[in-house]
């Protein structure tokens, strides 16, 4: 297979990064996932809407990027991007990692539900101006499966979390696997990490990066030659290309309760309250090939149509037509209309195109999904009209009769 790491790789439409051709399953590839067209990031209508800080947005964390991917970034041009992060002591061996102090700041941010709101949390990597991602074909599964709002509601969010853990748990193994090929063993290294756990308490309250006693104690003899360490993991990654998601599927996974655990006494309550479950060996990780059979139901599921059945649009929905002052639709995929209504989800506000309002016109009175619709004008004029039919169904605008 060519080397596919310095470049995007398309899913559905979304720019995925290129490392994914090697790191999932093949037939990835062909996976349907949704658009998320209110999860505009060129446009982000949550800092329209308010929600966020448009200095920060959605990027409002110190993305764990595994090594390799540090490797990948630093034979491109965005080296200097990389280079500055190695220099401000925001890497261990795993790859880019907060520090005690930048975890603590990002899980209070997010206890508080300012997430997305305070600019010094931006992430290092985008552009202040543009908000351009500078490391974009080398951005972790979180970046990468991250939608603020999800067109399917909580079935499309779920799609998008087993693929964050498909992805994310092939990177956080083959980084493990990939320290050992540099003569740095995650165990070890996550050994070294619960012998630091009394130090954590005071590091929380520390400024900037990790500090100069974890680094020295976690880097050992690559102290002081973290680039090369990263550039080193890219290229032996490249190397066994062809056979990364047998690696991962094979690799048993490394943690450092005992550093975690400190790290969470040192929190205050509220940020304890929200802290992620740690790993203490007690439980089994989803094996990778169980969340690749589990991520493709969910897909299957997403798109399935209750073909026979009759729907109509739901009782006292409201389409408000062409606002001239409200941006929002707009930018929300060319939408110029809103549909409002009462859902399970609470009060529910869609933006659908003037061809969705069009079809969604027809279901004023129960419609029979079947072939019979599917050839109407006003369903044939719509660019995936199964898409469309799926996303209002599990939305609730849609209803059975």
């Amino acid at each position: 297979m060519p080397d596919r790491f310095h470049e995007t790789i398309t899913l559905s439409g979304h720019a995925m990064p290129g490392a994914w051709a090697h790191l999932l399953p093949e037939d990835a590839q062909w996976l349907r996932l949704p658009r998320e067209r209110f999860a505009a990031c060129g446009t982000c209508p949550p800092v329209e809407l308010g929600d966020f800080s448009s200095s920060c947005r959605c990027c409002g964390y110190l993305p764990q990027m595994p090594n390799f991917a540090l490797g990948l970034a630093l034979q491109s041009p965005s080296r200097d991007a990389v280079r500055e992060v190695i220099a401000a002591g925001h890497v261990l061996p795993f790859g880019l990692l907060p520090s005690p102090r930048l975890f603590a700041d990002a899980i209070a941010t997010n206890a508080a539900g300012r997430f997305g709101e305070e600019p010094e949390l931006a992430c290092p990597f985008k552009h202040p101006e543009t908000h351009q991602c500078g490391v974009y074909a080398y951005r972790n599964s979180i970046c990468s499966t991250f939608f603020c709002s999800h067109d399917h509601g909580e079935h499309g969010e779920e799609v998008w979390d087993l693929l964050q853990g498909l992805a994310g748990t092939a990177e956080s193994a083959v980084a493990q696997w990939v320290m050992g090929e540099q003569g740095l063993p995650a165990r070890e290294v996550c050994e070294a990490m619960d012998a630091l756990a009394p130090k954590v308490a005071g590091w929380v309250e520390a400024e900037g990066g990790w500090p100069s006693e974890a680094l020295d104690a976690l880097w050992g003899e690559w102290r002081g030659r973290e680039e090369a360490f990263f550039i080193a993991c890219a290229q032996s990654v490249i190397a066994e290309r062809d056979g990364l998601f047998d690696i991962a599927s094979r690799w048993i996974q490394r943690d450092a309760p005992g550093y975690d655990q400190a790290l969470k006494d040192a929190l205050p309550p509220a940020s304890q309250a929200v802290f992620p479950q740690i790993a203490d060996g007690s439980a089994e990780r989803v094996p990778l090939d169980e969340l690749w059979y589990l991520l493709q139901l969910a897909e299957r599921s997403l798109w399935q149509i209750p073909f026979g059945e009759e729907v109509r649009l739901v009782q006292g929905a409201r389409i408000e037509g062409e606002p001239s002052s409200d941006r929002l639709p707009i930018l929300v995929g060319g939408a110029r209309r809103t549909l409002q209504f009462t859902g399970e989800e609470g009060e529910v506000t869609l933006y659908p195109t003037p061809a969705e309002c069009a079809a969604l016109a027809l279901f004023e009175q129960p419609q029979l999904l079947g072939e019979a619709l599917l050839n109407l004008p006003a369903i044939t004029a719509l660019d995936e009209p199964r898409e469309f039919l799926a996303e209002f169904l599990r939305r609730g605008a849609l209803v059975a009769v």
